[in-house]
């Protein structure tokens, strides 16, 4: 059964009740839409992202990054803290250092993903 939707667009066309029915049960729900967009903020800024990717490599000390960014271990700590929050990175501690690394294999493969769909030399 088909309708003409008159009173919700500006022109005319046939729908169909059912479809639509169908296709707004499979489109992503709002919420879930914001999670994910939360994630893609923080893989949007572009030191973070130098960073992720060397931990995609292996675990990497605080330390290390720091010096990977050229930056000082309490600049990196709290740069890590959206991350660590987004639980796209875990941490342990061992002696007085503190170790980081991609929480699962599906940050690492959404790492890849983004690597290979720039086609970046080096990616894993």
């Amino acid at each position: 059964m088909f309708a003409v939707a008159d009173d919700l667009c500006e022109i005319a066309h046939a729908t169909d009740p059912a479809s639509l029915r169908d296709w707004g049960e499979r489109v992503l729900p709002l919420e879930k839409a914001q999670r994910m967009a939360e994630v893609f903020k923080v893989l949007a800024d572009a030191n973070r992202l130098r960073r992720l990717a060397a931990r995609a490599e292996r675990e990497e000390s605080a330390c290390d990054l720091a010096a990977i960014a050229a930056l000082n271990e309490s600049a990196v700590s709290h740069q890590v803290l959206m991350p660590r929050a987004m639980r796209l990175v875990r941490y342990r501690k061992q002696g007085g250092k503190i170790y980081c690394t991609l929480d699962d294999c599906q940050v690492l493969d959404l790492y890849r993903a983004a690597a290979y769909y720039f086609n970046e030399p080096g990616a894993l």
